[in-house]
């Protein structure tokens, strides 16, 4: 489990504007929002590939101009990340250990990314009151593996090694190509 808080005073700024623009920010991030209090919410987001539950909670508190923002961020394994989490160390205990460790490594990553462009998108809103500053669109923890997937398939596509003559795909260890006998 991990959870994070952080609270930041803005100035000078309608409180509905930060607020209608914070849930914006969070839709953006494909949470599902919902609304609690005038100036408070929750969110989720779940990912199913990873198994990985993302909580939000926002607050704000207003006096006059100023505006005190609360935002609460926590992400958690579910049964299902756990279960395919077991899976895994039975299967592969000691790569299990390290991918839990890379796992929350990421997880925390993702919280600190998502909570820094929160803050500067806020600040953005707060500095311009007048101008439409759209929320941008982070990927999500899913997307992210995704990525990381395709660029490690890409570097071994493109680091592999092929005959000369018979265009077979040859180990990095090769002398000869095992179908046609050349040497590499």
């Amino acid at each position: 489990m991990l959870e994070k808080r952080e609270q930041r005073n803005f100035q000078g700024v309608d409180i509905k504007k930060l607020h209608a623009k914070s849930m914006e920010f969070w839709r953006n991030q494909l949470f599902n929002i919902i609304p609690l209090t005038e100036y408070a919410y929750r969110g989720e987001h779940f990912t199913p590939r990873l198994g990985l539950q993302r909580k939000i909670f926002v607050s704000m508190a207003g006096n006059g101009n100023n505006v005190l923002i609360d935002l609460t961020f926590s992400a958690e394994i579910t049964e299902t990340g756990a279960v395919a989490g077991a899976i895994g160390a039975v299967l592969l205990f000691p790569v299990a250990v390290a991918v839990g460790a890379v796992s929350y490594f990421e997880y925390e990553n993702d919280a600190n990314n998502l909570m820094r462009a929160f803050w500067e998108y806020m600040t953005l809103v707060a500095d311009s009151p007048d101008k439409n500053i759209v929320a941008p669109v982070l990927p999500t923890p899913e997307q992210q593996v995704a990525m990381t997937e395709n660029r490690q398939q890409m570097e071994q596509s493109q680091s592999a090694l092929y005959c000369s003559q018979c265009g077979a795909k040859l180990d990095r260890e090769s002398k000869f190509c095992k179908y046609c006998g050349s040497k590499v």
